[in-house]
């Protein structure tokens, strides 16, 4: 009876190995292959001898040669020559007993080999053995070429006079293993894999990864302040938002503002401070005042004033009164009520006076050119057609006048600093621009433009000590180079501009210039500024005392907050973006809140003279 035997090799990563081992698994596997020689054993006779005539059984007392025979099988990688068989290099494999004169039943088995195949012919030595002694009963010898890509089997045939064996060989690579010499190794069922194996073993990513290992994901396009954690899977860096990671994440805490970069907090329309959550205009956001008056915040944070019409007073003109109680005619006029319904009265004048109020007489023309007057209101100046401020308010104007709003007109002193170019005449009234008393008109003859095109030469109305300020200025440098930077007496800062809102044909030594005006509205004196282009938006600024008496940081900070929160009359100032400071180690430090987009209704302090004042 034939006893059949099966055997198989397989190699089974386990799914719980680490990506670290599959790599390793794969790169082991780019010198390694594996594969089963299928051996299929069809026919065996023989008359019961051995290859030498000897009988199979002899020794024992049987009447008939009775042989126990098994299959010997070896593949080596011979060179064609006799003595390279059997080397085995490739398989060996021995089979138990499976027949004895006759082979009754095939016999199959799967040969495991765990080395490269060869490309060449191999070395095939089959052997009908008997199994007491192994001596050969029958052997077959051939050079053959096996081929996994081939998909057929080999058939070999030998016969002679008394015996008779006919086999056939087919090679297949083993499970994950591709290519003529099963050497490429392809595994997709191990952990996050996201590939598949082409028929030849190639590694082929699936839809949504690239890479060598397919293990980068394809991000959706757009990604670009995130990174790709899955196929069309963007997780946002710290700031964005979105399935595209394109919409920016306010600064936490931000109230009433949005945002164009990430952690940022640009306020909307009157509200500012960091967080958006300062009220700049009370008027806007609130309705207080009745019965028809009109709301005005001033500029100021948390206040307002109400502008009561005709017939009502109170803080929200809740109080109705005689409309004649609401105007002064002085000693020189009487009220009148002109139209009932609509409450509206007016001053009837004597023949020697006349104005609103009839505080003027016919030959008192030098006194009205020395006011700046606007239509007077019940109890403040008004300023525009819905700007009024109330009596007794007080401010200084871009060339340093001091001005009060008192009984509805506007006073203001003579003119301390002068914006306007000296070394030609007004343009609006074609009138010379005249230095105040003891300033001098500066030629600048070859400046630095900012914003193209200037006119040089121009001029600018200084002091002495300002015109001659180049001595404190080297001090302050050497200082600077001696890794003193703010020290008493000398400070620096950088003020980023807004080019789109900076006017056509400002200069580097005009936005000093508008420095040296905004200081003195402070009432500081005695400090010098040396600016020069950091690059083509920003400028450095170098702020030096005079008379080494003053500390410059505090007119720093002073310049600083005016610029920040925008309550400097100089148009040039007023379209700064930022302002920044250096740190020990030289760094830009930049206030956190960007001035981008902010608007007059954001100063804590307003000019409310003429914008004619302003050097544009």
């Amino acid at each position: 009876m034939a006893i059949v035997g099966w055997s198989s090799f397989r190699i089974i990563p386990s799914t719980t190995l680490s990506i670290f081992w599959l790599i390793l698994l794969q790169d082991v596997s780019k010198t390694r292959a594996a594969g089963v020689i299928k051996f299929k054993l069809i026919e065996f006779e023989c008359d019961g001898t051995l290859s030498d005539g000897n009988c199979c059984s002899s020794g024992h007392n049987e009447s008939k040669c009775i042989c126990e025979v098994y299959v010997y099988v070896c593949l080596g990688v011979g060179s064609g020559l006799y003595k390279s068989h059997r080397d085995c290099a490739l398989i060996h494999h021995t089979s138990p007993i499976i027949a004895h004169n006759k082979l009754l039943n095939a016999y199959a088995v799967d040969i495991p080999f765990d080395v490269r195949w060869p490309l060449k012919n191999v070395s095939s030595t089959v052997e009908m053995r008997q199994w007491s002694n192994k001596a050969v009963i029958i052997r077959s010898e051939r050079f053959i070429h096996l081929s996994p890509l081939a998909n057929e089997n080999v058939t070999i045939k030998e016969i002679d006079s008394s015996r008779k064996i006919v086999y056939e060989m087919q090679i297949e690579c083993a499970e994950f293993y591709y290519g003529p010499q099963c050497a490429r190794f392809c595994q997709p069922n191990i952990g996050n894999i996201h590939f598949y194996c082409s028929s030849s073993g190639e590694r082929l990513c699936k839809k949504g990864w690239t890479g060598k290992n397919c293990d980068d994901p394809i991000c959706v396009k757009g990604c670009g302040n995130g990174f790709c954690i899955a196929p069309d899977t963007c997780r946002c860096r710290r700031g964005w938002q979105g399935k595209l990671c394109d919409q920016c994440r306010m600064l936490e805490g931000c109230k009433h503002g949005y945002c164009v970069r990430a952690n940022e907090c640009i306020c909307e329309k009157n509200w500012g401070g960091t967080f958006c959550d300062r009220d700049l205009d009370y008027c806007y956001h609130n309705s207080p005042c009745q019965n028809g008056g009109k709301c005005s915040s001033g500029g100021f944070q948390n206040y307002y004033y109400c502008n009561c019409t005709i017939g009502f007073t109170g803080r929200n003109c809740e109080v109705e009164v005689d409309p004649c109680t609401q105007i002064d005619c002085g000693q020189f006029g009487k009220c009148l009520l002109v139209n009932k319904e609509e409450r509206r009265v007016e001053c009837a004048c004597d023949a020697e006076h006349y104005g609103t109020h009839c505080e003027y007489t016919v030959n008192e023309i030098d006194i009205v050119e020395k006011r700046v007057a606007h239509s007077p209101t019940v109890s403040g100046c008004k300023l525009s057609e819905n700007d009024y401020i109330p009596n007794g308010f007080s401010w200084t104007t871009i060339d340093c006048r001091q001005c009060i709003c008192s009984k509805g007109l506007i006073s203001c002193t003579e003119t301390r600093c002068e914006p306007r170019d000296c070394l030609r005449n007004d343009p609006s009234t074609g009138a010379a621009v005249t230095c105040p008393e003891h300033q001098h008109c500066a030629s600048i003859n070859d400046g630095d433009c900012l914003k193209e095109p200037c006119v040089f030469p121009r001029g600018q109305c200084l002091s002495w000590a300002h015109i001659n300020k180049e001595p404190s200025t080297i001090v302050c440098y050497q200082r600077m180079l001696d890794g003193k930077r703010n020290t008493f007496g000398c400070a620096s800062m950088i003020i980023e501009f807004d080019m789109d809102k900076l006017a056509t044909g400002t200069a580097v030594e005009d936005v000093c210039h508008h420095l040296l005006l905004d200081i003195t509205t402070g009432n500081m004196h005695n400090i010098g500024f040396d600016c020069s282009r950091r690059d083509e938006t920003s400028v450095e600024v170098e702020i030096v005392s005079l008379k080494f008496t003053s500390d410059v940081t505090i007119a720093k900070d002073f310049l600083k907050s005016r610029i920040r929160d925008r309550i400097t009359a100089s148009a040039i100032l007023n379209a700064a973006l930022r302002v920044g400071d250096y740190d020990a180690n030289e760094q830009i430090i930049w206030e956190r809140r960007t001035l981008k987009g902010a608007t007059s209704i954001e100063r804590e302090n307003i000019d409310w003279i003429n914008t004619k004042h302003m050097l544009t």
